[in-house]
């Protein structure tokens, strides 16, 4: 079998929990906690808990593989997870109880194997038109070894050497060279979008200093250099441009202006100009677009018996299914509505969790009935709800012992969704 899991975090609306502990969140700093969940392919909830608030993702694979064993016997699975929780303490752990595991690197990981990729091949794919060089690039692709998966997506193992290995381990303990597979993906189409939307933030950028140079101009106290270039530093990494070669010119003047008591203030301040952001700024950052690489200890060896046995064609199609559980909180928190949780002793929180994630379980139920429809177009759950809900039964009282029962006119969509959901008897004579 399969199984997906991943972390989240969950508000409180007071500051009693005692399961509530201060860090980071998805909502920035804040009192939380930490909602564990873990599905099969299909969304269907196998196991889930409450963890203190601030529990790191990396840290919570062993006490979840000893619960599953107790739960389901011993595991002959395949745990997918995402990047975020790949250590390789995690990985030994996996290993040393035999569980294969699929997941992806960091994209900081992936420059150790630099010298492994061919960057010409790469960049001259890059240079192709998406739209009306596809054959042609997927054509170069797989004559360079690399093999199709679907539209804009490649990939090839990355074999090594022992000694090409050992020389990637004397950079970084944490690949376990020996023991796993490394399969280098490539996007083409994904490497445009990072380009393109990167230029963007630059562009976006230049407004923004642009909008600081006059706030620089109505500066009531000198300003030093060193802070500029701090805000400067700050602002490009939010903006996720700070590995791009940024080069500026800081040219000092006097400003007079008056402070709120009306007293005029003359103090030295600073104009920027952004030296022009040519393509060699962007070389060094463009090398590794549309390049990511996947991880696994499933063996060679095992690997026909293992996609002849899981249906599964290639590593990627099981690691995509991880946005299973993506999918699976987005539910719980934007249809179940999960939070915030307005109560704060530890049995209420986890009877609360509880409920939301059966009231999930239907309605993941209901989304995996009507997915399966050949009738019914892909909606979401608000769709689906939404719909239903203008259905009504009306009981119309005629006399002290009579009592007559009529629903509103059933239309199309109604009935096929409850067709597929098998409750087309709900609105039958018979049943009313």
């Amino acid at each position: 079998m399969f199984f997906f899991y991943d972390l989240s975090s969950g508000n409180l609306s007071g500051l009693k929990c005692v399961m509530a502990k201060w860090g980071h969140c998805k909502d920035g700093y804040n009192p939380h906690i930490v909602l564990l969940l873990v599905i099969t392919p299909e969304g269907y909830p196998i196991y889930w808990e409450l963890l203190e608030g601030n529990t790191a993702d990396v840290s919570t694979i062993e006490d979840l593989i000893s619960k599953i064993e107790k739960l389901y016997g011993k595991i002959d699975s395949v745990l997918c997870f995402d990047r975020g929780m790949v250590s390789n303490e995690n990985l030994l752990l996996l290993e040393k109880k035999k569980i294969r595991f699929i997941t992806a690197l960091d994209g900081n990981q992936v420059d150790h194997f630099g010298k492994h990729i061919d960057f010409s091949l790469i960049n001259e794919i890059k240079q192709l038109d998406i739209k009306n060089d596809t054959k042609k690039i997927q054509a170069k692709l797989v004559l360079n070894n690399f093999q199709y998966v679907k539209k804009n997506l490649f990939y090839k193992e990355i074999k090594l050497t022992e000694e090409q290995k050992n020389e990637i381990e004397k950079t970084t303990k944490k690949l376990n060279l020996i023991n796993r597979r490394y399969f280098l993906f490539f996007n083409p189409e994904l490497a445009y979008l990072s380009d393109k939307h990167r230029r963007e933030r630059v562009n976006a950028f230049k407004d923004w200093i642009e909008e600081y140079n006059k706030e620089l101009s109505q500066a009531l106290m000198s300003r030093k250099q060193e802070a500029i270039e701090k805000v400067l530093k700050k602002e490009a990494y939010k903006r996720k441009i700070s590995n791009i070669d940024l080069k500026y010119v800081f040219t000092n003047y006097k400003v007079s202006n008056k402070n709120k008591k009306n007293i005029i203030k003359t103090s030295t301040t600073y104009k920027i100009k952004l030296v022009k952001v040519t393509d060699e700024s962007y070389q060094t950052v463009r090398q590794y677009d549309g390049l990511w690489m996947l991880i696994t200890n499933i063996a060679s060896i095992d690997e026909n018996k293992f996609f002849r046995e899981s249906q599964f064609e290639n590593f990627f199609d099981v690691y995509r299914l991880k946005n299973n559980i993506e999918e699976s909180f987005k539910i719980l928190s934007n249809f179940v509505e999960l939070e915030p949780f307005y109560v704060y002793k530890t049995e209420h929180i986890k009877a609360h969790f509880t409920v939301c994630v059966l009231s999930y379980l239907l309605s993941i139920t209901i989304l995996n009935k009507i997915r399966k429809s050949s009738e019914i177009e892909n909606m979401d759950l608000h769709n689906i709800f939404h719909i239903l809900k203008k259905c009504k039964q009306d009981i119309i009282q005629l006399d002290e012992k009579t009592k007559v029962s009529k629903v509103t006119q059933v239309t199309k969509k109604q009935k096929n969704i409850l067709k597929a959901l098998d409750c087309s008897y709900l609105v039958s004579n018979k049943y009313l």
